[in-house]
């Protein structure tokens, strides 16, 4: 397989993964008219999901304390960025959709920095969805034939 090949695929894979976790970013988010800190119990829930990721990137990868603090600094900073993105009324469908994909690539790559050579080699967060891309899809061809009877 081509490399521009491989990297159409982890990209899509990636803006696929964020659009599909869009309505769970954007469910208990502030609204742009109010501060964050006006929703306590959002950002109570944020931050227990953040630390059940910090949780099982920690428990898969083995890492350190100074790495959790670290990943979780990121994670969080992440976050915010997210959130600014999603609230900024100047940016079209397609910019953001280019900027959230910069930040997926951002985060990953500050976290891989931050890990041993072991980590990195178990850290990919976006195996999972490579994996489900390699299943053929039907191509149009098969769509338009008439279904037979069983």
């Amino acid at each position: 397989m081509k490399t521009g090949c491989v990297l159409r695929r982890i990209c899509c894979a990636g803006l696929l993964a964020l659009l599909l976790a869009w309505p769970a970013l954007t469910q208990n988010a502030p609204s742009t008219d109010k501060p964050q800190a006006a929703h306590p119990q959002s950002a109570k829930s944020s931050a227990m999901v953040l630390d059940e990721r910090v949780k099982r990137l920690a428990k898969a990868l083995e890492l350190t304390e100074s790495q959790q603090v670290q990943v979780k600094a990121i994670l969080e900073q992440r976050q915010q960025r997210l959130l600014s993105i999603r609230q900024n009324p100047g940016l079209t469908g397609s910019d953001r959709i280019d900027q959230f994909h910069t930040l997926q690539v951002q985060t990953t790559e500050r976290i891989r920095a931050i890990l041993n050579d072991e980590q990195r080699q178990k850290y990919d967060p976006l195996a999972a969805k490579r994996v489900q891309d390699q299943q053929p899809l039907p191509n149009v061809e098969d769509w338009m034939k008439p279904n037979k009877p069983q």
